[in-house]
């Protein structure tokens, strides 16, 4: 038997005292971990959401959400640009994927399509290969002084596309935001997200958190009008009518433009009253925005403001009392948990899309343990069968088999540890087929040594020859295991095997068994 140079020697020990290290904390509890020296790993094996529970969502951003923001957004382009160019033109409207508009004066028909060029330019939406596309074309010429623009399937895949990337930063903050610890968030398919949050003791507040889109704004009151005239009537240019969240709603006319929004937010926390039973909100608000708010809040009379949430008043306040410096403060008598609430959507920005609800899992705490206490017993009685079975037919070389299964499974663990990878009950089957797999390999070594040690050979060179000898076998086995494993990485990416609570789209609950 070939002897290794000190070096490997060397390194072997090394990597086998590392995988304890990183191993170590795996056998003791959280808070005795987190007393181990500093010199030490801390870090532990991240339990999926079938071992110690938690819940699944997957969310959906809709395509007719993205096609109204861009018809809206298009519009507004289109009449700021006529506007500019001093075009005249009536019934600016869009309807499906159009927008339409009328030139008053036909003479300017073509400068208004020449004006309105820049919005049909093509886009470069980024990628290898990838050709620019066009968002937005010209329809077949109209008669008379109609024009129509459309936007284009391929500019809506597009801008759906972007929205469910940019959700993603934005939803894993708001996971953050309740303290949950290694979630998996997935994109799934064009317009879907996957949100996997293991030991999430409050899965409700996780679930209004991302059902909100939080685009919170705060913007003038229009006194010029009485707000009934304009509910029952046109509001002024320029202004609109929104409701609060009251029962029933009361309407409020506003300004359009606002004069903060998202981009102008540094910071928000939330701030308890004496009580204790209600808050308000602190937002931070940045320097370019001070001088602005602050020329308004000192305008004589004061004048009132709305908090605009989603497009809904949640709070309506004298400016010059609201703000005070860098501080926007919103009082609206909130209770506790909900201005904590809101502080974290502010924080966490708006999402790019509101996005919905289409399934829910929840596994509770108690079927994790029991999952946990069944795979650690299933392991068990694997791991001592297998090296009772190893001892008894092989005497001292089975002993060495078995440390060196116990070394495998510890690096195993350690490897699990170090990089943050989560593990599940289909893990603990992948690992359960490891030790049958090494132990395999051991068998056929032995066996074939047991073959070459009746012939007259040295034993050195007999040990060798059954190693290589053997070595087609062991490779034919590992390549096996290694498309099982395979098989299970993709079972436990589809949750495969869970029992869950399932929550419908109405609502009710129902237990149903997932299924292989």
């Amino acid at each position: 038997m070939r002897r290794l140079p000190p070096l490997k020697r060397i390194l072997v020990w090394l990597v086998a005292l590392a995988g304890i290290a990183f191993a170590l904390p795996n056998v003791l509890t959280r808070e005795e971990a987190a007393e181990l020296p500093a010199w030490l790993p801390h870090r532990q094996v991240a339990l999926g959401l079938d071992l110690q529970g938690g819940s699944h969502f997957m969310l959906r951003a809709a395509r007719s959400d993205i096609v109204a923001e861009r018809l809206e957004t298009i519009a507004n382009e289109v009449g700021k640009s006529l506007r500019d160019a001093d075009i005249a033109y009536i019934g600016l409207s869009g309807e499906g994927q159009s927008i339409t508009f009328r030139v008053r004066d036909r003479s300017q028909l073509s400068a208004a399509r020449e004006r309105l060029k820049p919005l049909t330019a093509p886009v470069e939406i980024g990628g290898f290969g990838s050709e620019p596309i066009s968002e937005v074309v010209f329809d077949s010429a109209e008669p008379d002084e109609l024009v129509r623009l459309r936007l284009t399937d391929e500019g809506i895949d597009y801008r759906l596309s972007l929205a469910v990337a940019q959700s993603i930063d934005v939803v894993r903050r708001r996971v953050a935001e309740v303290g949950a610890t290694d979630p998996l968030i997935q994109r799934r398919g064009d317009d879907r997200l996957i949100v996997q949050v293991p030991g999430l003791g409050d899965p409700q507040r996780l679930k209004d958190l991302l059902s909100q889109r939080a685009n919170l704004a705060l913007r003038m009151l229009d006194t010029s009008v009485p707000v009934q005239r304009a509910v029952e009537g046109q509001p002024p240019s320029g202004t609109e009518v929104l409701y609060s969240f009251d029962d029933p709603p009361v309407p409020y006319l506003v300004e359009k433009a606002p004069l903060l929004a998202a981009a102008n937010y540094v910071s928000a926390q939330p701030e308890p009253d004496a009580s204790g039973e209600s808050a308000s909100v602190a937002i931070k608000i940045d320097a370019a925005s001070q001088q602005r708010v602050a020329a308004l809040a000192a305008q004589q009379p004061p004048r009132d403001a709305a908090i605009v949430l989603d497009g809904q008043v949640i709070a309506t306040l004298k400016l010059s009392e609201a703000v005070n410096r860098d501080t926007l403060r919103i009082s609206a008598d909130l209770p506790t948990e909900g201005a904590t609430d809101l502080a974290a959507l502010v924080r966490t920005g708006p999402l790019p899309t509101p996005l919905t609800f289409v399934e829910e899992r929840t596994v509770g705490p108690g079927v994790g343990g029991d999952a946990i206490a069944d795979g650690l017993k299933a392991g068990l009685v694997a791991a001592i069968a297998v090296a009772a079975s190893m001892i008894f037919f092989y005497g001292v070389f089975g002993v060495f088999a078995v440390i060196a299964l116990a070394l495998n499974i510890v690096l195993i663990i350690a490897a699990l540890s170090l990089s943050g990878a989560t593990l599940t009950l289909p893990g603990i089957a992948g690992i359960i087929l490891t030790i049958g797999v090494a132990v395999d390999s051991n068998v056929l070594i032995y066996e074939r040594l047991r073959e070459e040690v009746r012939g007259a050979e040295p034993l050195r060179r007999t040990i060798n020859d059954a190693f290589s000898r053997v070595f087609s076998s062991i490779f034919d086995a590992n390549l096996t295991m290694l498309i099982a494993s395979a098989i299970l990485f993709y079972l436990a990416r589809s949750g495969s095997g869970l029992a869950v609570t399932r929550r419908n789209r109405s609502g009710r609950r129902s237990a149903t068994p997932s299924t292989v």
